[in-house]
């Protein structure tokens, strides 16, 4: 049997492009704005029980714009 080198480099390919793709959407910085989301969630509601699938979902959705937004940035 022959060892195929095609393998091994597409893997290294792949991880590469997510790494780069990471890099791209600058996650500390995002990290920092989901902070400060999330106290101002927490801040700007009522008196009633956080509802976590709302937060969950403006986390998500902030987590993404800002990410798209810091890539269009580069």
């Amino acid at each position: 049997m022959i060892d195929s080198p095609a393998l091994p480099i597409a893997a290294d390919h792949a991880g590469r492009r997510v790494a780069d793709f990471l890099a791209l959407c600058k996650p500390r910085v995002v990290a920092m704005v989901l902070v400060t989301t999330a106290v101002g969630y927490y801040l700007g509601g009522t008196a009633a029980p956080i509802d976590y699938a709302r937060f969950l979902s403006t986390l998500v959705g902030t987590a993404l714009a800002a990410g798209g937004t810091l890539a269009l940035n580069q």
